[in-house]
């Protein structure tokens, strides 16, 4: 098994604009706590009902405390951290989350902040999340989406996984892929 405090962080140069930001992906920390509550207040309505399948406006403290301290096994999370010279905003974050009534499988649940969208951040914290999952003996991801979802539904597509309805909610759509080991 993977140690989550064995882990180097991968750093990633993303173009900005005029400026260049330089994007590191790495494991969360308990004190990336109140970063992760910015993050998801920066977040619109709409990336935020993607994100939770559901209208949620603010993230309750007990909610933010568990997202924060995930127990590097069974729950891995990551975050994407910009460095601009001035701050250090959370720009993404990734998880997932073994799911003991599903063979093997974890699910899985990734978000960018809108500015960030669209710009390959995604498709690195997905990679990032599906090594942490091999590394973890995980046997496949999945996740439950909306149908209107292109972004990630394109994203899923790219990378092979397997699409079908959701059998927890028919109006959603399920990606799934298997893990090579």
């Amino acid at each position: 098994m993977r140690d989550m405090e064995d882990t180097a962080e991968a750093v990633l140069d993303i173009e900005a604009q005029d400026l260049s930001t330089s994007i590191v992906i790495r494991p969360i920390r308990p004190d990336d706590e109140d970063d992760l509550g910015a993050f998801f207040r920066t977040l619109s309505p709409n990336s935020r009902h993607r994100r939770f399948l559901a209208v949620v406006n603010e993230l309750p403290p007990s909610v933010l405390s568990r997202f924060a301290r995930p127990d590097g096994r069974d729950e891995v999370a990551l975050v994407a951290i910009a460095s601009d010279g001035r701050s250090q905003p959370v720009v993404g974050e990734a998880r997932f989350a073994f799911d003991a009534d599903c063979g093997g499988c974890a699910e899985f649940a990734i978000a960018v902040t809108d500015p960030e969208q669209r710009r390959g951040l995604g498709e690195r914290l997905l990679r990032a999340l599906l090594r942490y999952a091999a590394e973890n003996d995980i046997a496949c991801v999945y996740g439950d989406v909306l149908p209107d979802n292109h972004a990630i539904l394109g994203l899923a597509r790219k990378l092979a996984f397997r699409e079908r309805r959701s059998p927890l909610d028919p109006r959603l759509v399920r990606i799934e892929t298997t893990i090579s080991r």
